[in-house]
């Protein structure tokens, strides 16, 4: 019986002595990991601003994979009005 108080009593101790510091570890953690998610979508706002009138080119053809377009088809003819 008295070892079982004593094994009881121990991790009472342990429990009230371990809850702050893994309070404190666990909050550090959180704080850090959305410290860093946060700069990483700043760095990633940054990337996506451009300035007016810059291009991106996405996709660039390779030069042996030319194809001389149909002549014959040219496309669909759009009416239009100019309107002044």
């Amino acid at each position: 019986m008295k070892t079982f108080i004593t094994i009881v009593f121990i991790l009472f101790v342990l429990r009230w002595l371990l809850k702050p510091f893994i309070k404190f570890t666990v909050q550090t953690t959180i704080n850090k990991m959305a410290g860093e998610a946060m700069k990483r979508q700043q760095q990633y706002q940054e990337q996506q601003r451009k300035a007016e009138g810059t291009i991106s080119v996405d996709y660039i053809p390779v030069k042996g994979n030319t194809k001389k377009p149909n002549p014959g088809n040219k496309g669909d003819y759009v009416d239009y009005e100019e309107v002044k």
